[in-house]
């Protein structure tokens, strides 16, 4: 029997006897490649006794080891045809699973039809090391690598790849990929679920870990998992959510299918503080109380790895004693502590990846080192204690600020809260004029944001002209910094408040969303709706809903007075991949419409535009506003009226009439000076 000979996978060659056998010989390498045969027999990997004709196999092997390489014959050449069955085998000890992860991946694909003419084949979920014609594959691959998921895992110690190519001669080149043998224990969730339900108890245990199923493969269709979570009296549930991974589809967490939803009490019924879709990391939340209930959800359309997360049962408690060292005044029983180290100017990231000179960390400064009253420095500020108060610079209104002080205020809210923090009162020394809008070598006060577990600086100003700001989760931070002698300057005053209705003083807020407004006719057949914040600028990385109920024969009309949402500069479409905030109109609650209205501004249009009339087809008619973590804006300050059907508009059209892309810009001064100083 002639059989086909490949030179390949990380030093190893195969050698072609007179005879049609063949053998292997080792090469000194690095690589974790442990062992090679060409199996002759049945269709398996270990059970070396029987042969199935035209199978090589790729074995490797823990033994103590970690991770390795994997290619397929002749990469990064073309591979050759007419390969009927190479395959891979992957095993661990008892104890680990295997992951692998492609770098590199290209075979040959059909497009019409849709099919595979090479592939691979993973097989995840064997028990024992060979594989039968019985065996069921997970994924059929083939294509280019945006075309497959990255990674794969083993749910036992046995992961098995199955290479086959066709007698047609392509010009691709396979592909390469690592494999790593993990501990399956860190995948395991602290508690064993009940049916669909894992009960954490802080009487049990006071921290753990837990998991979306089958994690860290992809969860299954389907699913609806519960989580929930019981404290002791005066405790709160913290979560921290390390990765989210799900289906990333073109639609919104109300609309998504695969989600995750955070509720403040027993069951779904409690209030939604959370809700999570498409990827995150470093996701916290906090709960109001001593429960919590988390729920998981997925369609059978398409999956991804899913989420995850640890939790903490954390007693918050108030330490207001006199610091008798250098040391941070107010404590808590979390991990969360001011910085209290002494350190040079560093760098920060923002957003879009600029590195700017962040603030001084500094020790707290004591009050005769000031020769003021009241006037810590460092103060973390908690939403149990307080939902609102003010800070102020040291010696505000009282005497001059001292030189050469760093002042840290930390925020820490509870559910879905955000903080809301306006200056009444500012006045910092500049060497520089009204007009230069330099904080070189200014007194500044810069505003810290947290998106995906990141401190990002939001803003930092050294003006009077402060708008009020919001946070883009339950945590913030303010930091004044003086570099000289105020020199008769005041410093500022803050007022601050933990707020659960982002600032959206009008409608009906709803629990079953984190930011959700009703407005219905029957209430009133007129009003105003606002963006969060409003007037002050909108938070980052923020999702509002607002949903209009008109009576029969109504229809919604809305218009605004004010329009400033940032989109992306030279494009039409306020597109999420492109990190545009926007608003957008549908007549579907759930369902996203065909035809969908987005606007945003992209500084083409000029100042003080803002869309027309817009007037729902039915009864119902929905707002949504999205931020994202890019870009920052004032706004908007709309108007709402249910009319009869009869009732013809004359100016606008109606909603779904509408299906040019339109992108609009209104600017403010204040913005102006913002974008130049940040």
């Amino acid at each position: 029997m002639n059989m086909q000979v490949y030179g390949w996978v990380s030093g190893w060659v195969y050698k072609e006897t007179s005879s049609g056998q063949a053998y292997g010989r080792t090469l000194e390498m690095k690589s974790k490649l442990i062992l090679i045969v060409l199996c002759m027999g049945v269709f398996v990997c270990v059970s070396y006794a029987d042969i199935y004709p035209g199978c090589v196999c790729v074995v490797y092997e823990s033994s103590g080891r970690t991770s390795g390489v994997f290619t397929s014959p002749d990469f990064p050449q073309y591979y050759p045809p007419n390969m009927l069955c190479v395959l891979y085998q992957f095993i661990g000890d008892l104890n680990e699973i295997v992951e692998l992860s492609f770098s590199a991946f290209d075979l040959s694909i059909e497009l019409s039809p849709y099919r595979c003419r090479d592939y691979l084949r993973l097989y995840m979920d064997l028990k024992r090391p060979e594989v039968n014609e019985r065996d069921f594959w997970n994924y059929e691959l083939c294509g280019n690598i945006s075309m497959i998921q990255k990674v794969y895992y083993s749910s036992q110690r046995v992961f098995v790849m199955e290479f086959h190519t066709s007698s047609y001669q392509s010009n691709h080149t396979g592909f390469s990929g690592k494999f790593t043998f993990r501990n399956k224990d860190q995948y395991e969730s602290s508690v064993k679920k009940i049916g669909n339900l894992y009960s954490f108890d802080s009487t049990v245990a006071m921290k753990g870990k837990f998991f979306s199923p089958r994690y860290p493969q992809n969860y299954p269709p389907k699913a609806d998992f519960h989580y929930l979570f019981h404290a002791r009296r005066k405790e709160r549930v913290k979560v921290v959510f390390r990765n989210i991974h799900l289906h990333n589809s073109d639609c919104t967490c109300s609309n998504c299918q695969d989600k995750i939803t955070v509720h403040d009490g027993h069951n779904q019924s409690g209030v939604v503080i959370a809700e999570y879709c498409r990827t995150h990391n470093n996701q916290s939340i906090v709960s109001t109380s001593n429960v919590l209930f988390i729920r998981f959800q997925s369609d059978e359309v398409k999956q991804a790895q899913g989420f995850s997360a640890t939790y903490k049962f954390e007693y918050y408690k108030l330490n207001t004693e006199a610091p008798s060292s250098s040391t941070a005044v107010f404590t808590t029983s979390t991990s969360v502590e001011p910085d209290t180290s002494v350190a040079p100017v560093t760098t920060h990231a923002t957003d879009s990846g600029t590195m700017l000179p962040t603030t001084f960390v500094a020790t707290t400064i004591m009050p005769n080192e000031l020769n003021c009253t009241n006037c810590y420095c460092n103060k973390v500020v908690l939403s149990i204690e307080a939902k609102n108060g003010t800070i102020n610079s040291p010696n505000y209104s009282k005497e001059n600020y001292p030189a050469d002080v760093v002042c840290n205020y930390t925020f820490h809210g509870e559910g879905k809260e955000r903080i809301q923090i306006s200056f009444p009162d500012v006045e910092l020394y500049s060497p520089y004029s009204d007009s230069d809008t330099s904080c070189e070598e200014a007194d500044t006060i810069t505003a810290y944001n947290y998106i995906n577990g990141k401190e990002t600086i939001l803003f930092q100003w050294c003006t009077a002209m402060i708008p009020m700001l919001m946070s883009s989760s339950a945590e913030m931070k303010i930091t004044f910094r003086s570099r000289a002698a105020s020199r008769g300057a005041r410093g500022f005053k803050a007022e601050y408040a933990f707020v659960t209705d982002f600032g959206i003083k009008t409608g009906t807020q709803e629990t079953d969303t984190v930011c959700g407004f009703t407005y219905t006719s029957e209430a009133s057949k007129n009003g105003t709706f606002t963006s969060p914040n409003w007037p002050g600028l909108y938070p980052k990385n923020t999702l509002c809903y607002y949903h209009f109920y008109g009576m029969k024969n109504e229809r919604v009309h809305l218009t605004f007075s004010q329009f400033d949402v940032k989109g992306i500069p030279n494009y039409y479409k306020c597109a999420d991949s492109l990190g545009s905030d926007y608003v957008e109109f549908s007549n579907y609650k759930k369902t996203p419409g065909k035809k969908r209205l987005r606007y945003c501004t992209d500084g083409r249009h000029g100042n003080n535009w803002r869309p027309k009339k817009i007037i729902s087809v039915g009864t119902f008619f929905k707002a949504t506003f999205k931020s994202s973590s890019q870009n920052y804006g004032f706004g908007f300050y709309g108007h709402y009226e249910f009319m009869p059907e009869s009732q013809k508009s004359t100016s606008g059209s109606s909603a779904c009439s509408l299906n040019r892309p339109v992108v609009f810009l209104t600017l403010f001064m204040i913005a102006n000076i913002i974008s130049v100083m940040h």
